[in-house]
């Protein structure tokens, strides 16, 4: 009876603390497209005609801006050209889904929390 008992407050637990770091990454996400639309108004309201611009892995290029527009992957190695309003109404869309998916989860994660809780004290009293 105690194994069983520990076994399921055990997999409670497990469950709470997946979709804890499930959360943590959403923050992460949210926080990186918020940084990202930042980076895109200062690009917006800059004159310059230098920049650089990343290789990847901390490599950068000094190059010369030649044009506004901005080139989105889109998936599948398809890119699109978007002018800066345009790639900010697509970013705003991927925060607002990732804000409503971390909403989900803490649903979750309460529900879960509530569950253990219950499920503890009803195994306590029981003793």
């Amino acid at each position: 009876m105690e194994n069983e008992v520990f076994e399921e407050a055990s997999h409670l637990q497990h469950h709470i603390e997946q979709i804890s770091e499930n959360l943590k990454y959403l923050e992460s996400q949210i926080q990186e497209l918020e940084d990202f639309l930042s980076n895109i108004d200062f690009f917006d309201k800059s004159q310059e005609k230098e920049m650089f611009s990343s290789l990847g892995k901390g490599v950068h290029v000094k190059s010369e801006l030649k044009s506004r527009d901005l080139y989105i992957e889109v998936g599948a190695g398809v890119i699109v050209k978007k002018n800066s309003q345009e790639a900010k109404k697509i970013i705003e869309s991927q925060i607002k889904k990732l804000k409503e998916a971390r909403l989900e989860l803490l649903s979750h994660l309460e529900s879960h929390q509530a569950q253990l809780e219950e499920f503890l004290e009803n195994k306590i009293n029981k003793v």
